[in-house]
């Protein structure tokens, strides 16, 4: 992807590379496209659907680090 410059080849690459059934959460920007940054507008939709939430990695990020009864200085959090 680094070597390809054209904002539609991009934008039809990423598409084909969609499970079928994944389409049905991208429906509105692979029916109605943006005129132009057509990658960026499927890739931020992606992005939005797939990453996680703050919430989830504070929690992820809580749950490695055991604190208990300790202080937080004395703490057994290896993040």
């Amino acid at each position: 992807m680094a070597k390809i410059n054209s904002d539609a080849t991009k934008y039809l690459f990423l598409l084909s590379q969609l499970r079928p059934d994944k389409l049905k959460y991208v429906v509105d920007v692979v029916d109605t496209p943006p005129a132009t940054d057509k990658y960026n507008a499927l890739k931020q939709r992606l992005l939005e659907l797939y990453s996680e939430t703050e919430e989830l990695k504070y929690r992820q990020l809580l749950k490695m680090c055991r604190v208990g009864d300790e202080k937080p200085s004395h703490s057994s959090c290896t993040a």
